[in-house]
C-alpha cells in the first residue's frame, strides 16, 4: 500500500463519520478523523473523504438497484458482495450500517 494511501483502519473510521447521523449528519470528514488520527497529511485526509464518500454513494446505489429489480429484502450476498468487490476494506459494521441506511433511503424512496 502506498505511503499517501489510508489504511483499511483508517478508511473505516472515515467510513464511520461519514455515516453519523444527528448533528454531524453530512459534515466533512476530514476535520473529524484529522482529530482521530492526526499523524495524517492533508492529502490522506482528502484521499480518504473522497474515497468513503464513493464508498457510502456506491454501496447505497447497490441497494437502489436490487430495490428497482424488485429485491425489497435483498440477501447479504446479493448486497455486500458487490460492494466489497469494490471497496474490500470496509468492514463488517460498516457494510452493516451501509446496508441499514441504504434501506431507509430506498424504503423512503420506493416505498
Amino acid at each position: 500500500m502506498p505511503a499517501s494511501e489510508p489504511s483499511p483502519e483508517v478508511l473505516n473510521a472515515g467510513l464511520e463519520l461519514a455515516l453519523e447521523w444527528g448533528q454531524n449528519f453530512g459534515k466533512p470528514v476530514g476535520p473529524r478523523l484529522a482529530a482521530l488520527h492526526p499523524e495524517l497529511s492533508a492529502g490522506q485526509l482528502e484521499a480518504c473523504e473522497q474515497l468513503c464518500q464513493e464508498a457510502k454513494y456506491f454501496a447505497f446505489r447497490v441497494l437502489y438497484d436490487l430495490y428497482e429489480q424488485g429485491y425489497k429484502d435483498p440477501s447479504a450476498q446479493q448486497y455486500h458482495q458487490p460492494v466489497l468487490e469494490k471497496y474490500p476494506w470496509i468492514s463488517g459494521e460498516n457494510l452493516s450500517r451501509l446496508l441499514t441506511q441504504g434501506r431507509y433511503y430506498a424504503w423512503r424512496d420506493f416505498g
